[in-house]
């Protein structure tokens, strides 16, 4: 706000334009740190071309390819309560099958740790509506907890 002098009073104080911008930055770094990851995880039509194609079916949590005899359908309110009691895939010993590396080293390779990938997950997760298609690995692993 711009006062009679010419001189440049701010509308918050500095505790709510800190505030504001942390979650300006942290929703910036989330999309972009998710745009990253599609980017990396999108392979070309030219990088497969000798590669069997998929089924179009992935499960929710790793991303390995599945089908009716290696999926389980889990109710978005059942994930929901798994999440709610303690699931974090990325404490877990699930790997990402195209890269082999485990879940938590994907968002390390962009700067997140476990605790801030997993919070973002968990949020994700707890804000859908969607029944999580899962591997039989993952839901085992899921539903055990």
């Amino acid at each position: 706000k711009i006062e009679d002098g010419g001189t440049v009073q701010p509308t918050m104080s500095t505790s709510e334009m800190a505030d504001a911008i942390y979650k300006f930055m942290h929703k910036k770094l989330v999309d972009e740190t998710m745009e990253t990851l599609k980017e990396l995880l999108d392979l070309k039509d030219d990088q497969t071309s000798n590669v069997d194609k998929p089924c179009g079916n992935i499960c929710d949590i790793c991303n390995c390819e599945i089908n009716a005899s290696n999926r389980e359908i889990i109710s978005a309110d059942k994930f929901k309560q798994i999440v709610r009691n303690g699931f974090n895939p990325f404490n877990e010993n699930i790997t990402h099958p195209l890269t082999g590396l485990p879940l938590s080293d994907l968002g390390a390779a962009l700067g997140l740790s476990v605790e801030e990938q997993y919070e973002n997950w968990k949020e994700q997760s707890l804000n859908t509506d969607d029944d999580w298609a899962l591997c039989t690995n993952c839901a085992k692993i899921a539903t055990h907890q």
